[in-house]
């Protein structure tokens, strides 16, 4: 936590206009999200970190939503589940999860559901495990091999589950057919 600080400090000064600095405002908010959720004692250290993640985002994604509205809308999510705003963020997990998959950004739809299903774990299993699912899915898509074993392997009987479950494979249809080329008759 102290060396991220210190990085906050600077990383604007020393990286101003660069792609890496929207990237680090993205995952530092979203940590500052999780140690929100597990502990109360730096809580508003980290609530300001997050505020300030997301007006910069938000500053960006009006300007470049395709990029980055998938991005505010997951922090969104993420700071609404932190102070138990159950309603707010489960409509803004949506939104993240349609917001990237309309973007093509498949490893952000894929955070966006493992988060997600992460959130919703207690309150809607059915729901989670089909999330997780979805997730280890589009991981395995994209490509990173570690994150689906990590998936399938922690979260086994959520991925398992729901993979034979007709939800599963009509939202993958749904989510792929967004992708399909329009083939033009001559």
């Amino acid at each position: 936590v102290e060396i991220a600080d210190k990085i906050r400090m600077t990383i604007g000064k020393v990286l101003p206009g660069t792609p890496l600095l929207p990237i680090y405002v993205y995952y530092d908010a979203l940590a500052a999200c999780a140690l929100l959720r597990e502990s109360n004692d730096s809580s508003q250290k980290h609530k300001e970190v997050i505020k300030a993640a997301m007006k910069k985002m938000k500053g960006w994604a009006a300007n470049s939503p395709s990029n980055f509205e998938h991005k505010v809308l997951l922090l969104e999510a993420e700071y609404d589940a932190a102070k138990g705003k159950t309603s707010s963020a489960h409509k803004a997990y949506d939104g993240a999860v349609n917001a990237a998959n309309k973007s093509g950004m498949i490893q952000d739809e894929a955070l966006a559901y493992e988060r997600a299903a992460l959130f919703l774990r207690d309150k809607d299993e059915a729901k989670a495990s089909l999330y997780f699912a979805i997730a280890h899915q589009l991981y395995v898509d994209w490509g990173a091999d570690a994150k689906s074993l990590q998936l399938e392997t922690k979260y086994s009987k959520h991925v398992s589950e729901a993979r034979t479950k007709r939800s599963f494979q009509d939202d993958m249809t749904r989510r792929t057919a967004h992708f399909s080329p329009k083939l033009k008759s001559a």
